[in-house]
C-alpha cells in the first residue's frame, strides 16, 4: 500500500514538474520523457521512448557550441558516476 502511494506521488511529480526530466538507460536510449522535457526537446514521449538520446532528440553542446555527444557526453559521465544529471 505504501509503495503504491509513493509510486503515485512520484508519477504526479514527474508529470507535473516544470523541470524537463529525461530518463535514459546505459545505452543512452530514452526510457521516459515528462511533458516539460517534451516541450524542451520538441519531441513526444511516445515517439521518443527507445530512441537514442544523443543527436536524435537532444544534442549536448559546450558553451562554445561544440558537440559533446561523442566526446564528452554529460549523460554518459553521470551514468558512470552513478549520479543524476
Amino acid at each position: 500500500m505504501v509503495f503504491e502511494i509513493e509510486r503515485e506521488r512520484l508519477k504526479e511529480l514527474f508529470e507535473h514538474t516544470s523541470d524537463g526530466v529525461m530518463v535514459i538507460d546505459r545505452a543512452l536510449r530514452i526510457v521516459a520523457l515528462n511533458p516539460a522535457a517534451e516541450r524542451l526537446t520538441v519531441s513526444t514521449a511516445s515517439g521518443s521512448v527507445g530512441v537514442r538520446v544523443c543527436s536524435e532528440v537532444a544534442v549536448c553542446q559546450s558553451a562554445e557550441g561544440f558537440d559533446l555527444c561523442e566526446t564528452a557526453c554529460p549523460g554518459v559521465a553521470a551514468l558512470e558516476r552513478g549520479e543524476p544529471h
